[in-house]
């Protein structure tokens, strides 16, 4: 079906890219870092599913490693990934200063809609933003 299908090549490759994207060490330091003990082990089975997920891409493709076909787009990423690790490091740090400072709780709402200015939120919030615009920007995702 590989062979003959390009609609089933083209979602492979889409498939392929997006598992390649994904940095499961990144994802442990959120988790380890920002996730309450008891659902840590949620953690274990989506590594699991990752691996296998990957394992069956390379079998049907016949590469021995993601993007073996693609070493631009590979290269492209890697030196994008050198820039997103440490936006991820500093976006965990503040994730985890935002709830050790209560303002999580102490965040109020506003009605459906309703925009706040320019300038308006701490500090702090304003830095988590950046770093979730950065990081949105650079997987060229919208977050």
């Amino acid at each position: 079906m590989h062979g003959s299908w390009q609609f089933f090549r083209t979602f492979l490759s889409n498939v392929e890219m997006m598992l390649y994207k994904t940095d499961l060490k990144i994802a442990r330091r959120y988790v380890e870092t920002l996730v309450p003990e008891e659902l840590r082990p949620i953690f274990a089975k989506i590594e699991d599913e990752y691996a296998r997920t990957v394992r069956e891409v390379l079998a049907i493709t016949g590469e021995s490693a993601l993007l073996d076909r693609q070493p631009v787009l590979e290269r492209t990423l890697a030196v994008r990934d050198t820039y997103l690790e440490p936006l991820h490091h500093l976006q965990v740090a503040l994730l985890q200063q935002y709830r050790d400072s209560g303002a999580a709780s102490r965040a109020v709402a506003t009605a459906p809609g309703a925009r706040r200015a320019p300038g308006d939120g701490t500090a702090l919030e304003r830095a988590l933003l950046t770093t979730v615009n950065g990081i949105a920007a650079g997987m060229r995702n919208t977050g």
